[in-house]
């Protein structure tokens, strides 16, 4: 027997083995397989579907909570995605400077308020003494 009468018959099963030319044990087996193979790739697509699905949801609502968080686009029906984020970016950064801000004004204050304190300690320890010097005057 010749190799290339014997590879022509090779090449002639697995061509023709889709369209049932081929009806031995493991041309079926071969059909079988490719068949789960198909089955197997359609469910992992069907879930990655799903998965995308739901990741599309939930970027959908969170970006919806944004939208309602920033003042400038919570009156607005519709609104890009880019144009809500940098809204958002802006909102955020007037949030850090007026942060900023209290906390400054939150310092003087604490200043003020123990150079008060002091200043009462002053008064009062001044008072004392003055009643002391005169409680001394009378007793002596």
């Amino acid at each position: 027997m010749n190799i290339d009468l014997l590879l022509r018959a090779v090449h002639f099963v697995e061509t023709n083995s889709d369209h049932d030319y081929c009806s031995s044990e493991f041309c079926n087996s071969l059909r079988n397989q490719k068949k789960q193979l198909k089955e197997k790739s359609s469910r992992r697509r069907g879930y990655h579907n799903e998965l995308e699905r739901k990741r599309r949801a939930d970027l959908r609502d969170n970006l919806e909570l944004l939208k309602d968080s920033v003042p400038a686009c919570s009156d607005q029906r519709r609104i890009s995605t880019v144009k809500l984020l940098n809204e958002a970016s802006s909102f955020i950064e007037s949030l850090k400077e007026r942060s900023n801000r209290l906390e400054l004004e939150i310092e003087k204050l604490k200043l003020e308020l123990l150079s008060k304190q002091r200043s009462i300690t002053r008064f009062e320890n001044d008072v004392y003494s003055e009643f002391s010097m005169s409680e001394n005057k009378r007793n002596g």
